[in-house]
This record gives structure tokens, sequence and C-alpha cells, in this order.
């Protein structure tokens, strides 16, 4: 925690930095909305990266 790297994201994919450490947010785009979905649940990594 705190000492992400910085990491080529893919397109869609954020992380949101707060208080209690990080999230990966994902951007898509559904039947014409624009959704934002945290991964709250995976850790900032590599490997959970790629998974989203």
């Amino acid at each position: 925690m705190g000492q992400t790297k910085l990491l080529k994201l893919p397109r869609g994919v954020t992380i949101r930095k707060h208080r209690q450490g990080e999230t990966i947010n994902i951007t898509f785009t559904y039947k014409g909305v624009k959704c934002r979905e945290p991964l709250s649940n995976l850790e900032v990594t590599p490997k959970n990266i790629k998974y989203a």
C-alpha cells in the first residue's frame, strides 16, 4: 500500500487513491450508458490490473 509503481493502465481502467488504500475502477459503456464500477475486493497489483 502506498508504493504503487507507475503502471501503464489499459483503456477504461483507473486507480483511485483514498484514505483506506487504493481501488481499481473500470469504466465501460453498456447500452449507451457510461458505467463506472469499483473492484474494491482486489488489491492493486499488475496481475489484478490485467484481470480488470
